[in-house]
């Protein structure tokens, strides 16, 4: 449900990527009904060249690395269809499940507040003022109201699963659940490589001109002996940029953690230098704070929230089966998908 939440989500709403755009009657043809409602195939186009672009940003490169210039047509995860038909198919039921919160908004209360439509029409003119927006408009006919109006839809749906959510009962996490550590570490990857140099100008010899390589298990021994002397992480970090730098919370609860990391992290003591070898990269990680308040708290809410999203799957799961019937015709199903140039 989480997903639901990040495709209409107002701050996620941004300048577009269409692409497969080829007719001049989008917004008179039919791409779907729910009862009496209509879904336009401009409406429905937008929403899938916005679904498009997310998705391309997100995994493009992985694509584009292994060769493959035209990730749509690939089998999706399930082997049974293509991206493109998956992609389709997502944006579908995104349409049924809003239309649904929106036969409850009346039940909530909801409506949309001054300060939702200011944000709803800087959204809009954020996409109009996109090269990719103009390019549809001249096939599809969209326009500000357009945005404005279908933008709005979404908002009113998401206030909907909101209203739904802060209706949970029972919610509660106890400290134990909630309880959580802060690790920080290095990735070194087998070809990353240092300078002794480098290190001298970390100790503060300026001066220092030694080239010599340090790589590898080697490069990691050396950052671990830094650490366990008490040279600050921050510092270390800000020394050596080229170098993987991150930090992560767990929760000492979490069951469904099988990392490497985790299970090794859980087990370090306050302060606490390891180096933990993993397929030939090496994770110099040092424990931060063994009972994190920030990240415990951050743990709670996140845990709190997985509570309310059970509990509005329960009613979303009865509201279907009340739901009107949905149909989505083939103006929608073959619109075509190819990936960005």
């Amino acid at each position: 449900m989480k997903r639901f939440v990040k495709i209409i989500a107002l701050c996620l709403i941004s300048a577009l990527l269409f692409t497969g755009c080829g007719s001049n009657n989008y917004s008179s043809t039919v791409a779907a009904t729910y009862g009496d409602k209509t879904v336009y195939l401009d409406e429905a186009n937008f929403w899938l060249r916005y679904f498009q672009q997310t998705y391309e940003s997100y995994y493009g490169t992985y694509f584009s690395y292994y060769g493959i210039t035209d990730m749509w047509s690939q089998s999706s995860g399930n082997r049974t269809q293509t991206y493109a038909e998956s992609a389709r198919e997502q944006v579908m039921a995104e349409y049924l499940q809003a239309f649904i919160l929106l036969d409850h908004a009346a039940d909530y209360d909801i409506t949309l507040t001054e300060e939702d439509q200011k944000k709803i029409e800087e959204a809009a003119d954020s996409i109009m003022a996109s090269t990719s927006f103009l390019e549809l408009a001249k096939e599809s006919d969209l326009t500000k109201e357009k945005l404005i109006d279908w933008i709005g839809t979404r908002s009113q749906a998401l206030k909907v699963y909101e209203g739904v959510k802060a209706q949970a009962p029972n919610v509660s996490v106890s400290d134990e659940d909630a309880d959580s550590f802060s690790v920080n570490y290095f990735l070194v990857y087998s070809s990353t490589s240092l300078k002794e140099s480098d290190f001298a100008k970390l100790a503060g010899n300026e001066d220092s001109t030694d080239e010599t390589a340090i790589e590898g298990e080697a490069l990691a021994k050396r950052l671990e002996d830094c650490l366990k002397n008490g040279v600050e992480y921050d510092k270390i970090k800000e020394a050596f940029t080229s170098l993987t730098a991150n930090s992560a919370a767990y929760r000492y609860a979490d069951t469904n953690n099988s990392s490497i990391l985790y299970s090794k992290a859980k087990e370090m003591k306050e302060g606490e230098v390891q180096i933990i070898e993993a397929s030939g990269n090496y994770y110099v990680m040092q424990m931060k704070d063994l009972h994190d308040e920030h990240e415990t708290a951050h743990a709670r809410e996140d845990l709190e929230d997985e509570q309310r999203v059970d509990y509005f799957n329960e009613v979303l799961a009865e509201w279907k089966k009340a739901a009107k019937e949905f149909s989505v015709k083939s103006s929608f199903k073959n619109l075509k998908m190819s990936s960005a140039s």
